[in-house]
């Protein structure tokens, strides 16, 4: 199996990584193709399995870095959007009952509800992203049910054919 294995990688990703005429160049080499295929290879290896769950790459990095950087993402997102909307409520307030408020006060406000609801945010979607590896609702149990519709066997009468 391994030399079927070794055969199919040597031809496979030359074809795959070749510039084409009339397309745009490949992205990447052949050599980060291959660096990209062992490092999928080792991490199954490790994890015992030969099916790649691709919900469960998330865990193969550590999860404290992961978990910080779905707090920034998502904290800075949240900042944004929350400075945002305090600066649009002071505009419909202003404009619905004339109230003065400076320049400045209204963006420090705006500064400092965008961090506090970005805080709020990046805690809790930080934690509840960064731990990863959920399995999707849709994949079926070996044995379970399956989600995906299924057709009939070949020659049944339920069944549609194409060459009926």
């Amino acid at each position: 199996m391994a030399d079927l294995e070794q055969y199919l990688i040597a031809r496979v990703l030359p074809h795959a990584y070749d510039a084409r005429p009339g397309r745009p160049k490949p992205r990447f080499s052949e050599q980060q193709g291959r660096q990209a295929l062992a490092f999928l290879a080792r991490q199954m290896n490790q994890d015992h399995t030969r099916d790649l769950a691709w919900w469960q790459i998330p865990r193969w990095a550590s999860t404290g870095p992961r978990m910080l950087a779905s707090m920034l993402a998502s904290g800075l997102l949240g900042a944004i959007l929350g400075g945002l909307g305090f600066v649009l409520d002071v505009i419909v307030v202003v404009g619905a009952h004339g109230v003065k408020q400076s320049l400045w006060t209204v963006l420090w406000y705006a500064l400092v509800q965008g961090l506090a609801f970005g805080l709020g945010v990046g805690l809790s979607l930080g934690i509840w992203f960064g731990r990863g590896g959920r399995e999707p609702k849709r994949v079926r149990e070996p044995g379970g049910p399956s989600t995906c519709p299924q057709s009939s066997p070949p020659g049944s009468s339920t069944g549609s054919s194409a060459f009926s």
